[in-house]
C-alpha cells in the first residue's frame, strides 16, 4: 500500500468518524484537550485566580477594576471549562456587547491577559489561541477640546467649594500636563517638577504634540491660562512642608 493510498484511507476513516465536523475542527479540539498535560478549570475559577494573583502583586486599583469589569462579565457569560472556549464563541460574545472600537480593543487586551494566565497555569494549551481571527477595530481619533482660561478658573473654583479632594488632580492635569491615568497612580512623594524638553514635560511624543496641540492657543491665551489660581482659602500647603511632615 502506497503512502498516498494510506493517507486517503485514513482521511476517509476520519471523515466517517467525524460526520459533519471537519478535520480542522477535530484537530483544534485535540490541541485544546490533549496537546499537553492540562488541568480542566472552570472559567470563573480562572478569573478568580487571576484577580487574586494580580491583587497580591500590588497592581493598581484602576487596573484591577478594569479587569473585574471586563473579565467579570466574561466569566459569567462562559459557564464552562476554559479549554472548551472557541474563537467563534468569543467573537459572538464580543459582538453581542455592542462595544465601541476602543472598548472592543480593551476587551481583547483583557481577554488576552486572561488566556495567557490560563496557559501559564496549564489550564489551556499553549498551542491554542481562543482569540485567533478576532480583529482589533480601528479607533477614530477624536478632536481635542481645550478649555479657556475662564473655563479653567470656573472649574477650579467649583472644585474648591464642592470637591476639594479633587482639586489637586485638576491642577496637575491643567498645569503639569499629566494624564488621568498618571494622576491616579501618584502619591505626594511622586510630585516633582518635570525636567527636559517640551514633549518630555508634556508627557507626549512629538507627533502627538504637533497633531493635537500645536498652535491651538496664542501666547496671550497661554499667559492667561498660567495666571489662573485656585481660590485662596488658606488651604494651600507647600510641597516642602508636606514632605517634611
Amino acid at each position: 500500500m502506497t503512502d498516498t493510498t494510506s493517507a486517503a484511507l485514513e482521511y476517509a476513516r476520519a471523515k466517517e468518524i467525524l460526520g459533519a465536523y471537519s478535520i480542522t475542527e477535530a484537530s483544534l479540539y485535540f490541541m485544546r484537550h490533549h496537546s499537553e498535560a492540562l488541568t480542566p478549570r472552570p472559567v470563573k475559577d480562572v478569573y478568580d485566580e487571576l484577580i487574586q494573583q494580580r491583587t497580591k502583586a500590588g497592581l493598581s486599583d484602576r487596573y484591577l477594576e478594569d479587569l473585574r469589569y471586563r473579565l467579570g462579565a466574561f466569566s459569567k457569560g462562559f459557564v464552562c471549562e476554559v479549554n472548551q472556549i472557541t474563537p467563534a464563541q468569543v467573537e459572538l460574545w464580543l459582538d453581542a456587547l455592542g462595544l465601541s472600537a476602543r472598548s472592543h480593543n480593551n476587551h481583547l487586551r483583557a481577554l488576552n491577559t486572561f488566556f495567557n494566565f490560563a496557559k501559564v497555569r496549564k489550564y489551556l494549551s499553549k498551542d491554542f489561541d481562543p482569540l485567533e481571527g478576532i480583529m482589533r477595530r480601528r479607533e477614530k481619533a477624536g478632536r481635542v477640546t481645550v478649555f479657556t482660561a475662564k473655563e479653567l478658573a470656573l472649574l477650579l473654583n467649583n472644585a474648591s467649594k464642592k470637591h476639594p479632594d479633587y482639586l489637586v488632580c485638576l491642577v496637575l492635569g491643567a498645569f503639569a500636563g499629566l494624564r488621568q491615568s498618571e494622576i491616579v497612580r501618584l502619591s505626594w512623594d511622586d510630585i516633582e517638577r518635570r525636567l527636559g524638553n517640551v514633549e518630555a514635560e508634556a508627557g507626549n511624543s512629538s507627533p502627538m504634540l504637533f497633531s493635537n496641540y500645536r498652535e491651538l492657543m496664542t501666547p496671550e491665551d497661554a499667559a492667561a491660562w498660567f495666571s489662573v489660581e485656585p481660590p485662596d482659602e488658606g488651604k494651600v500647603v507647600s510641597m516642602q512642608q508636606s514632605n517634611s511632615a
